[in-house]
């Protein structure tokens, strides 16, 4: 007995703990049934939500009822034959010091994109496209300072990341239609208005969660409403559509209609009209024409702008060095539109572009100018600021007899050109090199003496030092493509540490393909004002040079 009196307690804590259980989902209801959907047929709205267990994953941004932020929704099949103009609305990403607003986003192939940002240190962004089709984007966003771009060809979660914080991105997903949405913080989402009617996919992507599909067939004035449920594959959750339900949509209600009460006729009497005179006509004279004016509006392009992380002294120099006229007194202006092949004359009358700013401390460059004229600013300023290639060298001299030399100069026809009528000049193969100087090594009273490499940039000039009395200018240019190196090259011999007049010295131009050898021979050892070897030489130098491109990593 004792027992039953509890019995009404356990019941009453049994049904408030199963009525807490069903707050979730009614919450979730409700979201969806409080959502204000666009207006106008053919529109598909839903929710995203989050599967059960991953709400204290960091990757996810929900609601306390499991509504998936930044979920890129879009028709996926049903569209394929259609073409959508890009809107004139430019899509807006803001960068500030806690990240990008938005983080996600979308764009119609096309369509501009602004940079903004609130950083009031200044952030460098950039994308790595993985379509073809897709520009890569890098540009230096500034406060107060807008930066565009636009991509041509669909690209779904195209990240754009900065320099000083890589964890914090922007993802912005390019498609050819506009019917997409991004889910809010409450995991909602509405495509815009307008979907003929048809078959659709509708598909749900979210960067960590994957996606999920939905099929579903739109009427005549209809509309859908979906309901998908991510989660991470790799916490063993599977994707899913919850439920899609298409209904016809709601039609205004018509007010009643008020009672309406005849009135008999009555007879209508006949007016008797008396005849009026016509009007005279007054004869006037034509108007005399006059010439129209019509107002004539240019249409000027749109300027757009630009801002370039640039190497001040690099930019300008080659700017200068491609200059026709007098390149130390012309403007920037000046400089950058015979760069581009705006302005052909040096003359400085009048500036192809007054919108040119460059702080040249900062390394910053903005430019205003058309869009057709930003892209070829662009390319010329890729191209002049571009760091200059690494290359390494390898130097060596190998002394030999000279009855050897000759033997081997003999036997080997590589030598075609001829230095100071009795020195020799060839380029060298890797692997003919390596043999050759295994061969010259091992004869009697050879001596190679092996300098430390260096590795310098292409447009410098490297000292190499053998020992104190023999030394090594070179000043090598890498061809665009990194294949092949021009070599400016003097070698010189000193009679003493101290003397600034070398006892002898060479000094040629030599281009060789990176990892092949060039090869000086035939220099004499001994007394001597110049290079020039004469019979009572015993002994000659042979000076082997190998160049080798390296990456931007400095590796070969």
């Amino acid at each position: 007995m004792k027992a039953l009196r509890f019995l009404p307690w356990f019941l009453a804590i049994l049904f408030t703990f199963t009525a807490c259980r069903t707050v979730e989902p009614e919450a979730a209801d409700n979201r969806m049934k409080g959502y204000v959907v666009p207006s106008g047929p053919g529109v598909i709205w839903g929710r995203v939500l989050l599967a059960a267990g991953g709400m204290n994953d960091k990757r996810f941004v929900t609601d306390a009822d499991g509504g998936l932020a930044n979920v890129f929704v879009r028709v996926s099949r049903g569209l394929e034959n259609r073409s959508f103009d890009a809107p004139a609305t430019p899509v807006v990403i803001e960068g500030g010091e806690e990240g990008f607003n938005p983080p996600v986003a979308g764009a119609l192939t096309g369509q501009r994109v602004v940079w903004k940002s609130t950083d009031p240190r200044g952030r460098n962004v950039r994308s790595r496209p993985n379509v073809g089709g897709n520009r890569p984007f890098e540009s230096l966003l500034l406060p107060n300072v807008t930066v565009e771009t636009v991509y041509r060809s669909p690209e779904l979660f195209l990240r754009h990341e900065t320099d000083g914080s890589p964890s914090i991105a922007a993802h912005l997903c390019v498609v050819e239609h506009p019917f997409f949405a991004v889910t809010d913080e409450h995991g909602m989402f509405a495509l815009p208005a307008g979907l003929p009617p048809g078959s659709y996919s509708v598909t749900a992507r979210h960067l960590d969660a994957g996606e999920a599909a939905a099929e579903l067939s739109l009427g005549v004035d209809a509309v859908a409403r979906v309901e998908f449920e991510l989660g991470a594959a790799d916490a063993g959750f599977a994707n899913r559509v919850k439920s899609v339900n298409v209904i016809a949509k709601n039609q205004p209600r018509v007010a009643s209609q008020p009672t309406v009460k005849l009135i008999e006729a009555r007879p209508v009497h006949t007016l008797k009209l008396k005849p009026q005179p016509a009007p005279v006509q007054v004869a006037r004279p034509a108007p005399t024409a006059k010439p129209r004016v019509q107002n004539v509006r240019l249409a000027l392009p749109e300027a757009r702008t630009r801002v370039f992380q640039v190497n001040s002294e690099r930019l300008l120099k080659g700017l200068r060095a491609s200059y026709s006229g007098d390149a130390e007194t012309a403007s920037l202006q000046a400089l950058l539109g015979q760069a581009i092949g705006k302005s052909k004359s040096p003359e400085p009358l009048a500036d192809p572009f007054p919108g040119v700013v460059l702080n040249a401390d900062a390394g910053v460059l903005q430019v205003r100018a058309p869009k057709e004229e930003l892209e070829r600013i662009a390319a010329v300023v890729e191209l002049l600021d571009r760091a200059p290639a690494q290359v390494a060298i390898d130097a060596r001299i190998l002394e030999v007899d000279v009855r050897d030399f000759d033997r081997y100069i003999d036997s080997h026809p590589v030598y075609s050109q001829t230095l100071n009528n009795e020195n020799f000049a060839g380029v060298l193969p890797e692997a003919e090199y390596r043999a050759m100087l295994q061969r010259l090594a091992e004869m009697k009273g050879a001596r190679l003496i092996h300098a430390p490499g260096v590795a310098t940039l292409s447009g410098s000039t490297v000292e190499i030092r053998f020992d104190p009395t023999t030394k090594l200018d070179i000043g090598p240019t890498v061809s665009p493509d990194k294949g092949s190196v021009e070599m400016e090259i003097l070698f010189a011999t000193f009679a003493d540490e101290k003397d600034k007049t070398p006892e002898q010295s060479l000094k040629t131009t030599a281009r060789a393909m990176s990892r092949q050898t060039v090869m000086l021979g035939g220099l004499a050892k001994g007394d001597g004002k110049s290079a020039k070897r004469s019979s009572r030489d015993k002994t000659v130098l042979l000076l082997l040079i190998t160049p080798t491109t390296l990456d931007d990593s400095g590796n070969p």
